[in-house]
């Protein structure tokens, strides 16, 4: 808890020093996915389609399948690992990228309630072109933290969960210094803050659905180059939707 609050704190004291040069936007997300469990239910994989609608979610903006697994490694403890193909279709940058990552979770129940803490890291680059057009890989470490709570006799179980994301990556260095015609600069620092409130619930065997709100925050201190402030951050609420079904591979079920 007392992590969740310093994170919590620090993402608060960050957005307060924003410009008021902001970028916004209402986003819906959706998910639908298949999934099954292994070995006792400690391994699992899922596979899943995902669309995001941007500009007032009047456009699809980001369309993406996603192939993952994970394994408890102890109780409340797990490693997982997932790779995603990712179609963009704005006009300005429809690219077809990947997206790798891994992860360590952990979960602990207190009653009624459960406290969870993921740490992921990822690497997202683009296909079939080259850092001489401009194509860099981007690296995100990510701190999720997450509060669930079981309401008595009732099927709808809220959660809140911030998540703070840091990012390294390399661009070319006219985009931020108009005095300089050739070469790459690296950039790195904290990028982005998530807040989510959301509930889940199983509306009938082996299905889960999930709704959730979120507000994501960027951070006008990324990327900054001697000092300098070069980017408008942006903020995004989010309407999110996400659908999974359990595939039964045990006979004995």
């Amino acid at each position: 808890m007392c992590v969740l609050l310093c994170v919590v704190h620090y993402a608060a004291s960050t957005i307060g020093q924003q410009d008021s040069m902001v970028v916004q936007d209402f986003e819906t997300w959706s998910s639908f996915a298949l999934r099954t469990e292994l070995l006792d239910d400690k391994l699992e994989f899922k596979v899943s389609q995902n669309l995001r609608f941007n500009e007032n979610s009047s456009a699809l903006g980001i369309l993406f399948t996603q192939f993952g697994g994970s394994y408890e490694i102890i109780d409340g403890l797990k490693l997982g690992a997932a790779y995603r193909y990712i179609n963009e279709t704005d006009e300005n940058t429809g690219n077809r990228q990947w997206r790798a990552q891994a992860y360590l979770g952990y979960g602990h129940k207190l009653n009624r309630f459960k406290l969870s803490c993921r740490l992921r890291y990822q690497l997202r680059d683009y296909f079939q072109q080259s850092k001489g057009n401009g194509d860099y890989s981007t690296s995100k470490l990510r701190l999720a933290l997450k509060l669930d709570y079981n309401v008595k006799n009732w099927k709808l179980d809220p959660y809140l969960k911030a998540e703070l994301f840091h990012a390294k990556t390399t661009e070319d260095a006219v985009e931020y210094i108009p005095e300089v015609e050739t070469g790459s600069m690296e950039l790195s620092g904290f990028e982005k803050v998530r807040f989510t409130l959301g509930t889940n619930l199983k509306p009938f065997k082996r299905a889960r659905l999930g709704l959730y709100y979120r507000i994501e925050k960027g951070f006008n201190t990324f990327p900054t180059y001697l000092g300098t402030t070069t980017f408008n951050p942006e903020t995004i609420y989010i309407l999110g939707f996400n659908f999974s079904y359990k595939l039964n591979l045990k006979k004995n079920e």
